[in-house]
């Protein structure tokens, strides 16, 4: 009876914010027990976890079901510090019964190498993952929607990321200080991406955003000076932000996808290393200085089967001479008599060009798999490298 009291006591606590750790372990693993709902919170030994730094250690498994005093107990959340600063273990597994990663969950476990997030859970909760230095893979499962403010924050070995349809939010500082972080893949649920989610991943050379990104956030990609790629899919972020703004004048290649309708004025102003833009056929307007400054373009795909019409300042100083036109092969001769669209080096056949996506397009579902003995992206029937070019 006491130590039934005991718990009830930490679980009334627990509801109203704050979670502390009951002296109730089973089989390794610390609990929280609610009996008013039969459900079990992943915790730590005693009232504060720096108390216990450490006590887990190799592979912890956690059970979807754990019986206590014949009672059994559906283990739903994994709680506030529950494994904070336990740099010892190498392993955790974590059943679909979990539904939530609280706050410092897995802060500072240093050799922690890979984790998958089941469909289960639906949030990352503050700093859920931060400073797990040697974590170099993440899979996350399609039922996160929110992945919060510095959840993988220096996570320094890890090397890529993709974030499935189903999360809505990236809160800020999420991927702060990722600098081993080569590629980024963000689905096309995500609506809100927070100030500096992404600044400071120095290895980035490789951005895909999805179409429902509305805006990015203040410095996202600060001095992430190696990006060389990015592909867009959102409507609404083409035509609010310059991309020189946005992730730098060093990019070499934009791939514009299907739902974007419009292109900003000045929307690539002062890209000078720009060599290569891809607009998909959905482009129905391209606004003025759009192109400003690219003084080395040189391949320029447009799928459109009617020339846009556009204004003599769309690629001013960016050398069109210099540039060969792609388009489709029954359009060339609109595009040879249309103005500012001849004045390109070449027309030629987009069939006949050696235009290869270079990402894998946002809208179909994705499977991590090995493949002698390298990770490779599974989308559909076909499979990508981690910089997003198909392995064929």
């Amino acid at each position: 009876m006491t130590t039934k009291l005991f718990t009830f006591f930490f679980v009334l606590i627990a509801s109203a914010g704050t979670i502390l750790a009951s002296d109730t372990q089973v089989d390794g693993i610390w609990y929280i027990f609610d009996d008013s709902n039969n459900t079990a919170i992943v915790t730590y030994q005693g009232s504060k976890s720096d108390e216990y730094v450490n006590e887990y250690s190799g592979s912890v498994i956690i059970p979807s079901t754990v019986k206590y005093n014949g009672t059994t107990y559906s283990v739903t959340s994994v709680g506030d510090e529950a494994f904070y600063d336990c740099y010892s273990m190498t392993l955790i597994s974590i059943p679909n019964s979990v539904t939530r990663i609280g706050k410092y969950a897995f802060r500072g476990c240093s050799n922690l190498r890979s984790v998958e997030i089941p469909s289960s859970v639906t949030s990352l909760e503050y700093q859920a993952f931060n400073r797990c230095t040697n974590l170099t893979t993440v899979t996350l499962g399609n039922g996160v929607q929110n992945i919060g403010d510095a959840a993988f924050m220096y996570c320094s070995n890890l090397s890529y990321i993709t974030i499935p349809h189903s999360v809505k939010s990236i809160e800020e500082h999420a991927f702060w200080y990722c600098t081993s972080l080569t590629s980024v893949t963000i689905g096309d649920g995500v609506t809100r991406i927070g100030n500096g989610a992404f600044s400071d991943c120095t290895s980035l050379t490789s951005v895909t955003i999805g179409k429902g990104v509305t805006n990015l956030g203040y410095s996202d990609f600060k001095n992430c000076n190696n990006i060389e790629i990015v592909t867009i899919y959102s409507n609404a972020l083409m035509t609010s932000r310059n991309m020189k703004n946005m992730f730098g004048a060093q990019v070499k290649e934009y791939i514009i996808g299907e739902s974007v309708t419009r292109i900003s004025d000045s929307a690539f102003d002062g890209c000078s290393d720009l060599v290569s833009v891809t607009l998909d056929k959905g482009v129905a307007n391209i606004g003025d200085y759009a192109f400003k400054g690219c003084g080395r373009l040189r391949n320029f795909y447009n799928k459109s089967t009617t020339p846009q019409l556009i204004s003599a300042n769309v690629f001013e100083n960016a050398e069109v001479k210099n540039c060969k036109l792609y388009v489709p092969k029954a359009s060339i001769g609109l595009y040879e008599e249309e103005p500012y669209w001849k004045d390109f080096m070449k027309i030629l056949p987009l069939e006949e060009s050696s235009i290869q996506s270079m990402q894998y397009p946002s809208n179909v579902e994705q499977t991590k798999i090995i493949k002698e003995g390298k990770v490779l992206i599974k989308r559909g029937d076909k499979e990508y490298d981690m910089t997003g070019k198909e392995v064929r």
